[in-house]
């Protein structure tokens, strides 16, 4: 399988679950997380984990243009 998600609220529960299964899967993945170390071992599987506070218009709109940069979503997943 292939292509790419992004997920927020990747830090634990059923987002971190998700981005658990997608890079299972062999997906590009973008996990999102409040505070970045707590997707450390995300990122060590290969995870592209960015700080997003889904409130913080600032930092939707950087992280909007991080995924605009790298290419098509294939998958939305809000989990925050």
């Amino acid at each position: 399988m292939t292509g790419s998600v992004v997920i927020t609220g990747a830090a634990r529960g059923l987002g971190r679950a998700l981005a658990m299964r997608y890079l299972e899967l062999g997906l590009d993945v973008w996990a999102e997380c409040r505070a970045p170390s707590r997707g450390a071992d995300l990122a060590a599987l290969g995870a592209r984990v960015c700080r997003l506070d889904v409130g913080d218009e600032e930092l939707v709109t950087r992280f909007a243009s991080q995924v605009a940069a790298g290419g098509d979503v294939d998958l939305l997943i809000n989990a925050a």
